[in-house]
């Protein structure tokens, strides 16, 4: 008789969450051990978002708990008060699904709500993109306690490998899968210019930049300043901007203002709750330049040698490829790292550029080791403690 397949939770509060999980969502569906639970929360279920727990169903993913909490938006009273609903909610979802273990991904305050739930219950926790470094936000904080707070991790690159190791965890445990965006990023299907043009409704004229900025939750700047500076430097030289709506952390509000102003009365500039994977990927295929303080700049665009101009301290600490150009939160620092990054010669610099974050198989690996591990999960529970020198080893998903 065949034992039941062991359940796995999984949590995705955001679009950008559930790009870096769908990968591996897709990978527990074709599990014969495995079945995943699907936790769908936060903005996904906020149509001033874009509602983008449709685009999750239409994947062909089955919802198993929608978990509402209040909005984040403008206040870090706000955060508060959204991560503590989101503690209550994924404790009672995990508690009536019976979940064996939850995944995780990234570092946002919802996840380590979850993972406070979690804890709670006793319910081991799987986490994904531990190791990283963004000194310039909140989530800095918030991803090393997930480190903690997990008893199994699935990162990056061995750099990241090492600080998780830093942090006591047992090296067995700590796996260098690659990221799961990347998986998306090799089986993407791209849409050529024309198609994208009538997918997003607007025409594409060059020179075109994606502009992706979210509130800087830890720099003593006004985000509606720096915003405005954003879109005057990348105006100054561009004739297409493509707005992405910005992140639900503290301040969001005063950046969306902003990014509306400038849509509403600015020809050329189009702004967008949601635009979905493959046309976000399919704009990096086809922009001459990203601009803003998206992780998408340092994890995504590389794969399309697409020059980047990375605005203040939100993604400090990152691995940074030879795309990025770094530049301060003010307008003239802002308009030099535009002229440097349409420079031609800069473009031509990153022929050949590779993805260092992974080679497309993170998905695969990620789930081999749940398969693994999941039926252990009264093991996984306990962790010890591992002092600095006895963390030599490690492991690697193969």
């Amino acid at each position: 008789m065949r034992s039941p397949r062991q359940k796995v939770a999984v949590l995705t509060t955001a679009r950008s969450e559930y790009y870096q999980l769908r990968g591996v969502l897709a990978q527990l569906q074709r599990s014969r051990r495995l079945r995943a639970q699907l936790l769908v929360a936060g903005s996904h279920l906020d149509a001033g978002s874009g509602a983008t727990a449709g685009d999750v169903e239409r994947d062909g993913f089955a919802i198993c708990e929608r978990i509402a909490f209040p909005a984040a938006d403008d206040s870090p009273l706000a955060a508060a008060r959204a991560a503590a609903g989101a503690t209550a909610g994924v404790a009672e979802a995990l508690a009536r699904q019976g979940s064996d273990l939850l995944l995780l991904a990234g570092d946002r305050y919802e996840a380590l709500a979850a993972a406070v739930a979690a804890t709670c219950l006793g319910v081991p926790i799987a986490h994904l993109h531990g190791g990283e470094r963004t000194d310039g936000a909140l989530d800095e904080l918030c991803r090393h306690a997930l480190t903690k707070l997990s008893h199994l991790h699935f990162v990056a690159t061995e750099t990241y490998r090492r600080r998780v190791l830093q942090m006591g965890e047992l090296p067995e445990r700590v796996f260098v899968t690659g990221a799961p965006l990347v998986d998306e990023i090799e089986r993407a299907e791209l849409l050529d210019e024309e198609r994208l043009a009538a997918a997003l409704g607007h025409p594409l004229e060059h020179p075109l930049a994606l502009v992706a900025y979210h509130p800087p939750t830890r720099e003593a700047v006004d985000p509606a300043a720096v915003t405005r500076d954003v879109l005057a430097a990348a105006g100054r030289r561009c004739r297409t901007l493509v707005l992405s709506h910005p992140s639900p952390d503290p301040g969001r509000g005063a950046v969306l203002a902003e990014l509306e102003r400038c849509a509403a009365r600015r020809a050329g500039a189009h702004l967008h709750a949601n635009l979905g994977s493959r046309r976000f990927l399919s704009l990096l295929a086809c922009a001459d330049l990203m601009i803003g303080n998206s992780s998408a700049g340092i994890h995504e665009a590389v794969s399309f040698q697409l020059p980047v101009v990375n605005v203040g301290q939100r993604q400090a600490g990152r691995l940074r490829p030879p795309n990025v150009v770094d530049v301060a939160s003010d307008r003239r620092a802002i308009e030099e790292g535009v002229e440097r990054a349409l420079d031609p010669a800069f473009r031509a610099g990153l022929e050949g550029l590779r993805n260092p974050f992974g080679d497309g198989r993170a998905g695969e690996r990620i789930v081999a080791c749940l398969e693994r591990f999941v039926p252990f999960a009264g093991a996984l529970r306990q962790k010890p403690f591992v002092d600095l020198e006895t963390a030599a080893g490690g492991a690697h998903a193969g």
